[in-house]
């Protein structure tokens, strides 16, 4: 019986085996099938040992440059970017480790962030003054490279931005053990790296509003967040939010620089929830003497999938100014 057993667990571990190692050849089969089907449509550029994803286009100043938010890349602003490209210069960029652009050892945090753009937009040649445009927590990172280089930035644009108060006295959002092992900085990566997540589609990003997507960058868009890489800097994002939104308390305002403030209306959370979180919207106007606050009316957080236009008039608005 005692032998019986053994060969059973015996078995039980080489199966096992067998189906991590066959996890483990699809994903990267299928990792290197993406890289050749989906090419990055703009430049690579080298910031100090790896390189950065950035697509331009349009032409006019002053540049505007889109940061998305937390588990987003620059796919994320294909229905913006080609409207706001009629009027203006216009950037896309991928964070490091997200998208097409290449894995950084730096903490994944707002200031360090904020330093690889800036080398991004020197060593790419594009020039400011810029308007920066943030979405989530590509919010506080923008307010926050327009504290570091006052001169360099003309405007900013925040699209239901992160503020840096959010975890003060906010009650926690209830969450799934699927969504908890999705988000979690060791599990999710090695979920991702046998081929799970691009095997069941465990996203969390491309359940809002993605069909508002061609099919095509549907298709390109889940094969860069079906990625090792892309896991590992998400969660390693997520972990670091904390940190990244103190960063801010150390920033300056922007003076009576030009900035408006974008908020989604269409919200799912708890009322004490979405009442807090409406205060900390209002706040970022503060942040301004020259601002003004703007509703989605029709949009969940993924405003830049449900009412593009809005950001786009606001870019416009702000060009103006």
């Amino acid at each position: 019986m005692l032998k019986w057993t053994k060969r059973i667990g015996l078995g039980l571990i080489c199966l096992m085996a067998v189906l991590l190692l066959s996890g483990a050849a699809y994903q990267f089969i299928s990792t290197k099938i993406d890289e050749s089907t989906y090419p990055p449509p703009g430049s690579l550029i080298d910031v100090g040992g790896y390189r950065l994803h950035i697509n331009c286009s349009g032409n006019g100043g002053p540049t505007v440059i889109l940061d998305a938010g937390m588990g987003c890349n620059s796919i994320e602003w294909t229905l913006v970017q080609p409207e706001i490209a009629k009027f203006a210069r216009v950037c896309s960029y991928d964070r490091a480790g997200n998208g097409w652009s290449g894995e950084s050892s730096l903490e994944r945090t707002s200031q360090n962030i904020v330093e690889e753009l800036h080398k991004l937009l020197i060593n790419s040649g594009e020039n400011g003054p810029y308007i920066l445009v943030g979405h989530s927590f590509g919010g506080p990172n923008v307010l926050l490279y327009a504290s570091k280089y006052p001169k360099d930035v003309a405007g900013v644009v925040l699209v239901d931005s992160c503020h840096e108060d959010q975890f003060l006295n906010m009650p926690d959002l209830p969450q799934s053990f699927l969504q908890k092992l999705l988000m979690h900085p060791n599990v999710a990566p090695f979920l991702t790296s046998i081929g799970v997540t691009r095997k069941f589609r465990l996203h969390p990003f491309t359940s809002e509003a993605f069909e508002n997507f061609s099919p095509d960058i549907q298709k390109t868009y889940f094969s860069t967040m079906t990625t090792t890489k892309y896991t590992r800097t998400f969660t390693q994002e997520f972990e670091k939010l904390k940190k990244s939104l103190a960063q801010l308390k150390d920033g300056r305002s922007l003076g009576d620089k030009p900035l408006i403030v974008i908020t989604a209306k269409k919200t799912f959370y708890p009322k004490e929830f979405t009442d807090k979180l409406a205060a900390l919207q209002k706040d970022l106007v503060s942040k301004s003497t020259n601002s003004k606050q703007v509703f989605a009316e029709h949009s969940g957080h993924m405003i830049t999938r449900e009412q593009p236009e809005i950001i786009v008039e606001a870019v416009r608005d702000v060009i103006a100014k």
